[in-house]
């Protein structure tokens, strides 16, 4: 099965249509269902993680230094298509959790997402999110952005409506970036209708060179200190 990229062909093998290279720059797509944070490719809670995982559960978009524009929360119903897990039962629905969707916009919807240095200290190198729902027959786009918002291409199109749009999350898929330079944003976009998603999540973070230099002014601080004390 093969499905044709913006940037280059996106080969599925196995569970993990990854990684795919575009100029340097590691864009994944896994072709199989994603239920829980425990399927993400990301090392999100291991001892020393920096990761972020925004799930909207609280009903707010408020994980530090994460921006979204073009779309809104969207609480539980008998639409909502929240990843499996984030109601507490994996049963093949997300009715009872919270997403995030973007609807109708200029040649269709399309949900930004940045990612604020300040913040952070820096830039993530590895970004990602869940599309959980959206027009069957609508093409969807993953692109994103380097540290002076420059493209590092796209993921796309992509078809991965069912026609379903009562909470089934059988179709929710990862879609993510690596890039060792940071990421400042993505972008998810189709060509009409809506996309629902969810479990954005950033870390791996670059320290901005401001940082850097405070980091390397802690060091010979603190060496001094330790010579003075032997």
């Amino acid at each position: 099965m093969k499905r044709e990229s913006a940037c280059c062909a996106v080969i599925l093998v196995g569970a993990l249509a990854g990684p795919v290279m575009a100029g340097g720059h590691t864009f994944i797509f896994d072709d199989d269902p994603y239920v829980s944070s425990g399927d993400s490719p990301f090392d999100l809670f291991g001892p020393g993680s920096d990761f972020f995982l925004e799930n909207f559960e609280d009903g707010l978009l408020n994980t530090p230094g994460l921006l979204g524009f073009g779309g809104e929360i969207r609480f539980p119903s008998d639409w909502t298509d929240s990843v499996d897990a984030d109601d507490g039962i994996i049963d093949g629905f997300g009715l009872d959790g919270h997403s995030y969707w973007a609807f109708f916009g200029e040649g269709g919807p399309l949900a930004r997402f940045e990612f604020d240095p300040k913040v952070l200290g820096g830039l993530p190198r590895s970004v990602g999110l869940v599309w959980t729902d959206g027009n069957f027959d609508a093409l969807t786009f993953f692109e994103a952005f380097g540290p002076k918002g420059e493209s590092l291409g796209a993921i796309g199109p992509l078809i991965l409506g069912d026609g379903g749009h009562q909470g089934a999350t059988a179709e929710d898929r990862f879609l993510g970036v690596t890039f060792q330079g940071g990421i400042s944003a993505i972008e998810i976009s189709a060509t009409l209708g809506r996309i629902e998603l969810d479990h954005v999540q950033y870390g791996d973070i670059i320290p901005a060179p401001g940082v850097l230099a405070l980091l390397g002014l802690s060091g010979l601080l603190s060496g001094r200190s330790r010579r003075r004390l032997a």
